[in-house]
């Protein structure tokens, strides 16, 4: 199975969310048959795709931040490129930015 969790950012950021999205998404690839990545937002910059302790973290590029909120294109753009790729989408709030894409 393969699934993609959706968060405003992701480790080396500090924060109580993103510390339960690393964790959930290391300890589930420790898992046979199970597959997590991660698709965020840059804090400021281009896209990159990385690595980090087993997991493939999709950031997508930014222009800035706007009352805490990402200011991106490019996450609409890598979220409809890449989520026919998954069995399972996992939101975590808050992050309004999804909701303007979804049906």
């Amino acid at each position: 199975m393969k699934i993609l969790q959706i968060n405003k950012l992701y480790y080396p950021t500090i924060g109580g969310v993103e510390k339960i999205v690393q964790e959930i998404a290391e300890n589930f690839n420790q898992q046979a048959n199970i597959e997590v990545d991660v698709l965020v937002c840059q804090d400021k910059g281009q896209r990159k795709i990385e690595e980090i302790n087993g997991v493939t973290v999709y950031r997508a590029a930014t222009i800035g931040k706007m009352l805490s909120l990402p200011l991106s294109l490019d996450f609409f753009y890598l979220f409809l490129k890449i989520r026919k790729n998954y069995d399972l989408i996992l939101i975590h709030h808050p992050f309004p930015l999804i909701f303007l894409i979804l049906p």
